[in-house]
């Protein structure tokens, strides 16, 4: 296009209008360089909270796949307790700080039936010597790679309470009256933990309430005794725990429901061998020696 060069200054000063109408619409998606309409549709944020932060506002106005990220240590009062609701997935990376638990009540870190919460984050802990439990689950809670710890010296206190789905998987849990407290929900595993039981009444794990425990696996299991015996296991009736493998238990073990055992070491399990003989998964035995049952795949 252009002016013809013979036209000269015929058309100098001239102007020109018109009515222009954009005929589109913006389309329903765009694609990557792969031809791909939902490259995104994983992709998640983060959010860093600190001290001076009130991390169950963070929380309560997360969206759904947020990671919350602190960075420092965090101290939880009764009136900023955390809840995850709505059937969000959170995210709460610890990256090696501390949550400190300075309230009392059930629920001071909280999921919901519908909801899920991940711990993790580099050897980060979440501690109380004040609320009943440190997490109270209903939906789906998963913990990886840090200590949650009770340590408060009053009946009934424990460092997880599930009624939901629960995994656990290199996490140190300590309580002082239960370390893990499982009243109907599923524990899908527990791999590679350290869960502890040390108190006036001691239950490391207690699994109640048609409770199912799928597998406990790699880890190390512990009552120790205070005013009372310690349990390193107790099952109430219709429970099941599905699998026990490469462990080591020290406490008593009380069976209500069903036990498989498939491999580890037990002592002070206050069971004679003929008993503990009826908790040993087919395919494997057991030899005793020095009060110490040892299982082992045949």
């Amino acid at each position: 296009y252009g002016m013809y060069e013979s036209a000269g200054n015929t058309y100098k000063g001239k102007s020109f209008a018109a009515d222009i109408s954009i005929l589109a619409t913006q389309y329903t998606h765009e694609n990557d360089g792969f031809g791909s309409s939902s490259y995104d549709e994983s992709a998640s944020y983060t959010v860093e909270v600190g001290a001076d932060d009130n991390i169950a506002d963070v929380i309560a106005n997360a969206e759904d796949g947020m990671t919350i990220k602190t960075n420092g240590d965090i101290t939880i009062t009764s009136a900023n307790k955390i809840s995850v609701t709505g059937g969000k997935s959170i995210t709460l990376d610890l990256s090696g700080s501390t949550i400190d638990i300075d309230a009392t009540g059930t629920s001071p870190i909280s999921v919901a039936e519908g909801s899920a919460l991940i711990i993790t984050g580099d050897t980060g802990e979440v501690t109380t010597d004040t609320a009943t439990y440190c997490v109270d689950n209903k939906g789906t809670l998963i913990v990886d790679g840090i200590t949650i710890s009770n340590t408060s010296t009053t009946t009934a206190k424990s460092a997880i309470r599930n009624y939901g789905n629960l995994t656990l998987k290199n996490a140190n849990i300590k309580g002082t009256f239960y370390g893990v407290y499982n009243y109907g929900g599923t524990i899908d595993t527990i791999d590679n933990c350290y869960i502890e039981a040390n108190g006036s009444g001691a239950f490391a794990i207690q699994n109640s309430g048609s409770g199912i425990i799928k597998e406990i696996k790699n880890s190390t299991v512990i009552g120790i005794k205070g005013l009372f015996d310690a349990y390193s296991l107790r099952t109430n009736e219709d429970t099941a725990i599905e699998n026990i493998e490469n462990c080591s238990f020290d406490g008593i073990i009380e069976n209500g429901g069903s036990i498989l055992i498939k491999s580890g070491t037990f002592k002070n399990t206050g069971l004679d061998i003929e008993a503990f003989k009826a908790l040993v998964a087919p395919g494997s035995s057991v030899t005793e020696s020095n009060d110490v049952y040892t299982v082992t795949v045949d």
